[in-house]
């Protein structure tokens, strides 16, 4: 009986708790869910090209092609802003500034794999969150001013596409370690073989932050 209501009174806490938290618009600990990247959760589409940078390819009925960020971005921040730094009809060069994501205290730039004039620009971004990055969540549409064949020649599709963003997800667990000794806070579970908690880069200060944009987001 004694057991009962120790228990009782212990769910009765949480309760208060997770509506006084509600109330102010947060999360109660006890409730929030955790997402976990693995390996297996890696996913590319198989009608897009894996260009350096994390951005993906994708050419497209009109002539244009469709560009995007990959998800294993998406994991290693969480859900993220991306605003265009490019308008419809200006030329952008191989290597310059391309789109700005923002996510939580943190942003990182993507620069262009490519040369080309932008067609259009996602309007369905503004004010909301990447979430689905391979369909909706789209960045922009280019006409290239360069050899098409040449360019995807570059660029790896399917099978080396994912085993590709597995070799970054071993390089992102070294790169978690190197600049945390704490698991915790890199947001890595140990006992399960070491998966990571996605948006993991949120816990990290601006210096790592600026060296997961130089390792991983650059495009030589």
């Amino acid at each position: 009986m004694v057991a009962l209501f120790v228990v009782l009174t212990f769910v009765l806490f949480i309760a208060i708790d997770f509506f006084v938290l509600k109330s102010q618009g947060k999360e109660h600990p006890a409730f929030m869910s955790i997402h976990v990247f693995d390996k297996a959760s890696i996913f590319f589409p198989a009608d897009a090209l894996l260009a350096k940078g994390h951005m993906w390819l994708k050419q497209m009925k009109d002539g244009f092609i469709r560009l995007g960020i990959d998800e294993f971005i998406l994991k290693a921040t969480g859900p993220f802003t991306l605003t265009a730094l490019k308008a419809e009809g200006e030329q952008i060069l191989r290597g310059e500034p391309l789109m700005e994501a923002k996510f939580g205290k943190h942003s990182v730039l993507f620069r262009s794999p490519v040369q080309g004039v932008i067609g259009s620009v996602n309007k369905n971004l503004a004010g909301k969150k990447v979430t689905d990055p391979y369909d909706t969540d789209w960045a922009v549409t280019f006409r290239p001013i360069e050899n098409t064949n040449q360019l995807f020649s570059t660029m790896k599709s399917g099978k080396k596409a994912t085993e590709i963003l597995k070799d970054e997800f071993n390089r992102f667990k070294d790169f978690l370690s190197f600049h945390s000794g704490e698991p915790e806070l890199a947001g890595v579970t140990m006992a399960d073989g070491g998966n990571i908690v996605e948006g993991v880069l949120n816990n990290f200060n601006d210096e790592a932050v600026k060296d997961f944009e130089q390792k991983f987001l650059d495009i030589e």
